[in-house]
């Protein structure tokens, strides 16, 4: 919790534009090892 509150790192949220994509990305490379944080970088 400490890394949190000393701005070690910060939570983003996705637009529709970036969440749609990175659904996209899931689908056409589901044969390889991605989940959905892979997929929003």
């Amino acid at each position: 919790m400490e890394l949190v509150s000393s701005d070690g790192f910060k939570v983003l949220f996705l637009d529709e534009e970036s969440l749609t994509r990175a659904v996209e990305l899931m689908i056409r490379y589901k044969g390889t090892p991605m989940d959905f944080a892979d997929a929003s970088l």
